[in-house]
């Protein structure tokens, strides 16, 4: 039996490849294998199957939420919420005979989204939820985005889930990433958290989460992209913010982080500018949902809000399922915009 997972391990393309996603592209290929994909958040029991050699199992840990943006009269400083970090991903090969007949399986909720402040600060995003495969396996939740407030002062996004760890909630300084935690402001490695800081894109990661993206409250310039990740959630963007003017300058948000890459940006879209409130990332001023993941890579993060200097903020983008970190929100004239939710976590388990 350990001849076997040591061959499939070497067909699926070796120890550092991802020898799970290999078994579940030779499912679609014909390949005797029994295949469950948990894609909402809860708590499931998954039931070893006959006959049972070798069982691969990825997991996802859910997404953060962005911050919430400031409202405020113009005239006043309106500024933007930072970026979820992405939920990390850890995969593994067991024999089937080191396994229970029976495992509980928990996928987490994505950071909830968070309403934009009304004459006054935003509120700091959430951390995703971790999701498991019994005690076998944990891939750990993205951090939430710092708060957009209506003074200078600039914030980081949530950084990134790792392999040990949650990502952590941004601040008004740098911010470590999820354990086996990367420094703030550096791009993780292995199953390392991305660290992030403020006025800033964010740090990306290889299975670790990617950071959200940092604002600037000084220069309320346009919102900062998310970190990316190539096999794990992606961050969100930073929404924009609002000058202390009358009506005050706007600027747009930034993009989601993107799947498999390493550059931060490429998911989902920037809101524009002063396009008012949206419940879904679909008018011009909202960021839009970071697209899903699957077994091969993790959910993208959503773009931030752009800025409104006339009415309500625009909303960050929901992160995509399996990880992604949601947008923060866009700087508002009396209400701020609200951040996007977190995405879900995932739990792909394929027996052969």
């Amino acid at each position: 039996m350990r001849k076997l997972l040591a061959l499939l391990l070497l067909i699926c393309g070796g120890a550092n490849a991802q020898p799970v996603a290999g078994l579940f592209a030779g499912a679609s290929s014909g390949l005797p294998t029994n295949t469950n994909s948990y894609v909402a958040n809860g708590t499931y029991t998954w039931n070893k199957p006959t006959p049972c050699n070798v069982v691969g199992v990825i997991v996802y840990g859910a997404g953060g939420s962005g911050g919430s943006a400031a409202g405020q009269a113009a005239g006043s400083r309106r500024n933007a919420g930072a970026g979820g970090g992405g939920g990390a991903r850890l995969e593994r090969l067991f024999l089937c005979s080191d396994i229970t007949s029976s495992v509980t399986v928990t996928v987490g909720a994505g950071g909830a989204s968070r309403a934009g402040g009304s004459a006054g600060n935003g509120t700091l995003g959430a951390i995703g939820g971790n999701s498991s495969f019994g005690s076998y396996l944990t891939a750990y939740g993205g951090g939430g985005g710092a708060n957009g407030a209506t003074t200078a002062s600039s914030g980081s996004g949530g950084t990134g889930g790792g392999s040990g760890g949650a990502g952590s909630v941004g601040n008004a300084t740098s911010v470590t990433g999820g354990l086996p935690a990367s420094l703030g402001n550096t791009a993780g490695i292995s199953g390392q958290g991305a660290g992030g800081t403020t006025a800033s894109d964010g740090k990306s990661a290889e299975f670790g989460g990617g950071d959200g993206a940092g604002f600037d409250g000084s220069t309320q310039a346009a919102g900062s992209n998310g970190g990316s990740s190539i096999y794990a959630g992606a961050g969100g963007g930073a929404g924009g913010g609002t000058t202390a003017a009358t009506p005050g300058t706007s600027s747009t948000g930034g993009a989601g982080g993107a799947s498999q890459s390493y550059a931060a940006g490429g998911g989902g879209t920037a809101g524009a500018v002063d396009g008012g409130t949206n419940s879904g990332g679909t008018t011009n001023s909202g960021g839009t949902a970071g697209a899903a993941g699957s077994f091969v890579a993790g959910g993208q993060g959503g773009g931030g809000g752009g800025a409104n200097n006339a009415g309500t903020g625009g909303r960050g983008g929901d992160g995509g399922l399996c990880g992604g970190g949601s947008g923060g929100g866009g700087g508002g004239t009396n209400v701020g915009g609200a951040s996007g939710k977190g995405g879900d976590g995932c739990v792909f388990v394929v027996a052969f």
